[in-house]
């Protein structure tokens, strides 16, 4: 395989997979798509998204909870540092002990916060999802919607947390306009 002027290959996956090795995860960790690195530091090519699986079930306050997304802050800024073609962030989550509502909305303001955060000290605006994905049942649906979602371009959705079940049966793009308009 040839290389570009930067060193990485031409043809990298599409996705870059960083963080907890969740088990609905793994129909996307298999998929050819699909480049798995131990941390966000590690990640290097030309990857057009990043899923960052996270563990939150451990998570058994709110504090806990925020504590968790502001590192996971700190794992995108490392990611836009270092991926020039980077589009797409995906955070997928496990369950919490917590109330569903309360975590997406938690959720839901951790991904405004970093998506701002993101545009202003990195002058990139990077489309970033966050998904509650504990109640996941089909591993392969899940692999598909959020390949579905790394290779879209343009999104009217610039930051959206949802849970599966708002999935099931439409892509994550689909989800986010409607609640967009």
């Amino acid at each position: 395989m040839s290389t570009e002027p930067d060193g990485a290959p031409e043809h990298s996956p599409l996705i870059a997979m960083i963080g907890a090795r969740l088990g609905f995860l793994a129909a996307l960790r298999a998929a050819p798509e699909v480049q798995e690195f131990p941390r966000a530091g590690a990640v290097s090519g030309r990857h057009r998204a990043v899923v960052i699986g996270v563990d939150v079930a451990a998570s058994r306050t709110r504090h806990q909870l925020r504590a968790v997304l502001r590192d996971v802050e700190v794992q995108c800024s490392v990611l836009v540092s270092r991926l020039h073609r980077l589009e797409h962030i995906l955070v997928v989550l496990n369950g919490s002990i917590l109330p569903e509502r309360i975590v997406l909305r938690i959720c839901d303001g951790a991904a405004g916060r970093i998506h701002a955060y993101l545009e202003q000290a990195c002058a990139r605006s990077i489309v970033l999802t966050v998904l509650l994905a504990g109640e996941c049942d089909d591993h392969g649906s899940l692999a598909e919607r959020l390949m579905a979602r790394a290779r879209q371009r343009a999104s009217l959705d610039a930051r959206i947390a949802l849970r599966w079940r708002d999935i099931v049966s439409q892509p994550i793009g689909a989800v986010g306009a409607n609640t967009y308009v």
